[in-house]
């Protein structure tokens, strides 16, 4: 867990490492083109080729991770009634964890 000093328990920075980190490691079994890397533009679905099972694993890490069973990840997926988010970035989930774990 990586934590940061001021008034941010955790900055995006630390967010985005700890996410890479369980990334590597998660989508261990598939791979990338040599040289490539995670980065915040980085799509779980169309560049990790994540499936749904994948994600599962991917979002209870990040649980374990920061120690919280209370993140709203259906909101991450379905941000509004009847729409479902097809693919995720990076970005889109370092800034959901960032708000949630700053609030």
């Amino acid at each position: 867990m990586s934590e940061s000093s001021g008034t941010e328990r955790y900055s995006k920075e630390a967010i985005f490492k700890d996410m890479v980190k369980i990334l590597e490691e998660t989508s261990s079994e598939f791979e990338r083109e040599a040289g490539s890397s995670i980065g915040l533009n980085t799509m779980l679905g169309a560049d990790l080729e994540l499936k749904s099972i994948n994600l599962v694993q991917h979002m209870l890490a990040l649980q374990s991770v920061y120690g919280r069973q209370d993140f709203p990840f259906q909101d991450l997926f379905m941000p509004e009634e009847d729409v479902v988010v097809s693919d995720l970035s990076v970005s889109d989930v370092v800034e959901f964890l960032y708000k949630h774990l700053n609030s």
